[in-house]
């Protein structure tokens, strides 16, 4: 099944895909493991790995909230979030997606690969890597990225996307990626 033209169907993002989970109340604090990944933000990338409800989203969640609410606080981190399902098969609207959701705290960001979604031939996703990359430069704000769920994701041209994101990494953008499976991308970083 060949993808939409994105230059004449409208695209449709399922808004919720851009939202934290909230922490339960009930959930079990773990200061050292928060501690740990504080630690963490000085690399490239955050890989946080471990089997179906080990509470890798929990964790991630209670970090993001803590840096967001930290005291004394610390050089402000926006951070976008995008819940991934087994939906997410197509780089096109991936790369919506990701846009969108860097879009929800810094309007307006990765103009040039947004235009370029919309060309009547979609670019290659090592063209799209290098305007996205290229767009990112342009934000001074630091940004924290965490894709959840990224096991779901299959398509190979995602983890070459992201592969190539992750070497060539604007120094504000910070990324976290979830899963319950290392992903197959060329690390360590």
């Amino acid at each position: 099944m060949s993808s939409p033209n994105p230059s004449t169907e409208p695209v449709l993002l399922l808004q919720t895909k851009f939202y934290r989970p909230r922490v339960s109340p009930n959930a079990l604090p773990r200061p050292h493991l928060i501690e740990h990944l504080n630690q963490g933000l000085s690399r490239k990338l955050t890989l946080i790995t471990a089997p179906a409800g080990y509470g890798k989203t929990t964790i991630a969640t209670q970090w993001l909230d803590q840096l967001q609410t930290q005291q004394p606080p610390k050089p402000h981190h926006q951070i976008a979030w995008l819940s991934l399902d087994e939906s997410d098969t197509d780089l096109v609207l991936f790369v919506h997606y990701l846009i969108a959701a860097i879009q929800k705290c810094q309007p307006g960001s990765c103009p040039h690969t947004f235009a370029a979604l919309h060309n009547p031939q979609p670019p290659s996703w090592l063209q799209l890597a290098t305007l996205f990359v290229n767009d990112l430069i342009e934000q001074t704000a630091p940004l924290i990225l965490a894709l959840d769920d990224y096991h779901y994701v299959e398509n190979e041209t995602i983890h070459q996307f992201i592969d190539r994101l992750l070497h060539h990494l604007p120094p504000t953008l910070h990324l976290i990626l979830i899963s319950r499976t290392e992903p197959p991308l060329a690390l360590p970083l």
